[in-house]
């Protein structure tokens, strides 16, 4: 099989071997025992460690002080990006040639088959060169997260240049991290380094150790991750509710919605939410006192002209919908007639006038029941605005003003009279 050059290097090619026996050589060094057409030059060939499902290539370098070196790791340029997810490690990346990570389960086959030396080489920014050998190399299998299981006594004479992150945490250039007792909170990083030990996605910083989110204090194995001090969490049906304080989680298995709540997911947290017209905290729902005209409304702060639902004494249950002048004269009025476009037939039956008809947004009349139980719950002020076919604008206001039921016919009361359209 002929080489290909290196897509990196133009200058630079490799030397690829292929064996005529089906039984691959598991690792660098027994090539050297079987092969001895390679002349022990270093280049890219298939081994198939002991348990891998099918041979792969490697690069074995047979140029340093000892034949039959497997290489996991190159890195020399920075042609290669190397922050990556957990599927590119787990395979491996990158070209044999130039910058590559063979990949986890390779390795971990690879290590798991023979007692194993790791080598690093290095060399820093001025040349200088260093390497440092452990003599008891393994990593365990993805059950494990690929863990190193074993490295074994150190040589060689870099040493004191290579710092090993802490358990569980791991080298990037990543600027956030998570405390248990800040779940939800990013720890912005003071330091200006490029890279350094973090404690990746899915562990939180405790004390001076990085952990499982689940080994938190407060993680929510129905939520998924870890509370807030001061945070709750509703399950699923509302039945249960377990609060973050102190760095631990109380159960209430007590926990239930109110009558007059209902179990919903508000801002990603479920939790009771009180009903329509009632106020509380989910647990406790207490009626709203209820408003019962457009002053009412515009007292609590909406001061936007519109339709919206009034529970006039008698109507406290279902209410009934008016629109409000909540932009003139003061605001807060409720409107029980406008006539100006003629495209509603004012000319109409005891009936229609009893219950009203048109649109509240446009032509309409209220209604006459509707009408008298409003004005009979407080005193009420009338007015009429007009404007004739001039453009000419008047008004008349009344000082008190209701009307009967329909016993009494809807009769008229009227307090005294201002205005201009007299």
């Amino acid at each position: 099989m002929q080489a290909s050059p290196d897509v990196t290097d133009q200058s630079s090619s490799l030397s690829y071997f292929i064996f005529p026996s089906t039984e691959y050589p598991k690792d660098c060094h027994e090539i050297l025992n079987i092969c001895s057409n390679t002349q022990n030059a270093s280049g890219v060939y298939k081994i198939k460690p002991a348990g891998f499902p099918e041979a792969f290539e490697v690069y074995c370098d047979n140029d340093l002080d000892s034949d039959g070196w497997t290489v996991i790791q190159r890195r020399t340029n920075g042609f290669i990006n190397f922050n990556r997810n957990w599927l590119d490690y787990k395979h491996g990346f990158g070209f044999l040639g130039s910058e590559f990570w063979l990949g986890n389960e390779k390795i971990a086959h690879l290590t798991n088959q023979k007692k194993y030396q790791l080598r690093l080489d290095l060399t820093n920014a001025a040349g200088h060169s260093y390497h440092v050998t452990y003599d008891d190399f393994r990593i365990v299998g993805e059950w494990s997260q690929y863990s190193i299981q074993s490295l074994g006594d150190e040589g060689g004479n870099a040493g004191p240049f290579i710092e090993w992150c802490p358990s569980n945490t791991k080298f990037a250039n990543s600027t956030c991290e998570r405390r248990c007792t800040e779940p939800n909170t990013c720890i912005p990083s003071a330091s200006m380094e490029s890279g350094r030990c973090i404690c990746p996605d899915g562990y939180m910083i405790q004390g001076e150790d990085c952990i499982p989110e689940s080994q938190c204090g407060c993680f929510v194995q129905e939520k998924g991750s870890a509370l807030n001090d001061g945070e709750s969490f509703v399950n699923s049906d509302s039945t249960s509710r377990v609060n973050c304080s102190d760095h631990r989680l109380i159960h209430e298995d007590d926990y239930r919605c109110s009558d007059d709540a209902t179990c919903q997911e508000r801002d990603g947290v479920q939790r009771c939410i009180c009903n329509d017209r009632f106020e509380g905290d989910g647990i406790t729902c207490i009626r709203k006192r209820p408003l019962k005209d457009c002053y009412e409304i515009y007292n609590t702060g909406i001061h936007t002209d519109g339709v919206y639902t009034i529970y006039p004494t008698g109507w406290e249950d279902s209410g009934f919908q008016v629109y409000c002048e909540m932009s003139t004269d003061g605001g807060g009025w409720t409107v029980l007639q406008r006539r100006r476009s003629g495209s509603v037939n004012f000319y109409r039956g005891w009936n229609a006038y009893r219950n009203g008809f048109g649109s509240l947004s446009g032509d309409h009349w209220l209604g006459n029941d509707k009408i008298h139980d409003h004005t009979t719950q407080k005193t009420y002020q009338l007015k009429v605005d007009l404007t004739d076919s001039a453009g000419s604008q008047y008004y008349a206001l009344y000082s008190r003003f209701s009307i009967g039921d329909e016993d009494d016919k809807y009769t008229l009361s009227l307090g005294s009279f201002s205005g201009n359209a007299g």
